[in-house]
């Protein structure tokens, strides 16, 4: 569906325009079928849909949404590093990096505070954001919630605090919650007890490539396929994180993001990479 003449519930010319100069041209199927079901006009949503088929989009189409209708906005992340990405994205797109400015922009990991005291728009951790309601330090009414990766609910380590958050927004009541998850089996359960409408699709707008580098060398397979290929042929390939980082931002497949075992280990590898890196004005 093309976002210039595709009509739909809430889908303004505003917003509409606001899709195209972040360069958007298309909807794809989970977004289409979002704003079929009023994403745009306020009404909560699970959307249920596997990685690379547009569930992020969704998550921003009914935060422009929300604040043309003067709303404030929470958009809860499962870890530090892609809250401050996000973070970064939305100052980029509708906060003071914008023309024009949409909104404030404010994020709370625990470990950093940036932005606004009250922002228009505030990215947290989920566990965060549990420690914030707790001490009354967040106002939830006519607040537009965001909830990315919900799936984590179901993790054994930190499940239970994020269903202790998510009672509390059964409880309080928000304006509305729009939650991202990938697919999983129940689904509809947690659509019900959340008191939310269910969107699902299982079409992968984008295909997902997987590459498994070792011993120099490369091998791809797409995503749900079983048989894979050599890849980067005649390429000596690294095999250490910090240089295969460093290649992969040379092939320009940034950003990269590295999983460690702990935050010592993810500051020494950082370390590594500056070390070594060109320096610049940037």
């Amino acid at each position: 569906m093309y976002i210039e003449s595709h009509d739909a519930p809430g889908l303004t010319s505003d917003i509409r325009s606001c899709l195209l100069s972040w360069g958007y041209d298309c909807f794809t199927e989970i977004q289409t079928l979002a704003l079929a079901e009023g994403v745009a006009l306020g009404n909560s949503l699970i959307i249920c849909a596997p990685t690379s088929s547009g569930k992020t989009l969704v998550a921003e189409l009914a935060i422009l949404a929300a604040i043309c209708r003067g709303r404030r906005c929470l958009y809860l992340v499962s870890h530090k590093a892609l809250a401050d990405q996000k973070y970064l994205d939305f100052v980029e797109r509708i906060g003071d990096g914008a023309q024009p400015q949409r909104a404030s922009i404010g994020l709370s990991t625990g470990d950093r505070d940036e932005g606004e005291v009250t922002p228009q728009v505030l990215v947290a951790t989920y566990e965060k954001a549990l420690s914030l309601l707790l001490a009354g330090q967040l106002d939830l009414s006519a607040t537009v919630v965001v909830a990315d990766e919900l799936q984590i609910i179901g993790e054994d380590g930190r499940g239970p605090s994020i269903e202790t958050l998510c009672t509390i927004f059964k409880r309080q009541g928000l304006d509305q919650l729009v939650a991202l998850t990938a697919t999983i089996g129940n689904a509809q359960e947690l659509a019900d007890w959340l008191g939310c409408g269910l969107v699902t699709s299982w079409k992968r707008d984008v295909d997902l490539h997987q590459e498994i580098w070792s011993g120099g060398e490369g091998y791809h397979v797409l995503f749900g396929q079983e048989i894979g290929a050599r890849c980067h042929v005649g390429e000596n390939l690294p095999s250490d994180d910090v240089s295969v980082a460093r290649h992969l931002v040379k092939m320009g497949r940034g950003p990269v993001l590295v999983f460690t075992e702990s935050r010592n280990e993810a500051i020494q590898m950082a370390n590594r990479y500056s070390q070594t890196a060109t320096r610049t004005a940037e």
